[in-house]
């Protein structure tokens, strides 16, 4: 969402730049100024650059979108890769099944050993 709203930025301030709304910080340019102002520059923008530039801002936009479109589409391939249970969680739980059996088995063994002993006590 943030490149977005940076291209939608950028795009405002060339279309600001083209337009020549953007004045100076300075204010009038004085005569020992190093150069022009920003709305001097932008007053001799006309003709076929302003549309290149926003045309390439536009083609970039389009290809970051498919790019991110291509990230998001592996991320939810990887959430739905996780979601599914592998052999080892199988095998895991499987093991564990076992295990409670085994407890169960042996509780059960303990108490058939202390009946007869209590019985003939």
């Amino acid at each position: 969402m943030k490149g977005r709203e940076l291209l939608g930025g950028l795009l405002i301030c060339a279309v600001l730049l083209v337009s020549g709304a953007v004045a100076s910080d300075r204010g009038p340019a004085s005569s020992d100024s190093a150069g022009p102002s920003i709305a001097e520059e932008s007053r001799g923008w006309s003709g076929p650059e302003p549309l290149r530039m926003l045309e390439t801002l536009h083609e970039q936009q389009q290809q970051m979108a498919g790019e991110l479109r291509a990230i998001k589409r592996e991320i939810a391939a990887l959430k739905t890769a996780m979601n599914e249970p592998h052999l080892k969680d199988i095998l895991g739980g499987i093991g564990y099944i076992l295990g409670l059996f085994g407890i169960a088995f042996y509780v059960h063994a303990r108490r058939r050993q202390q009946r007869p002993a209590s019985r003939s006590g």
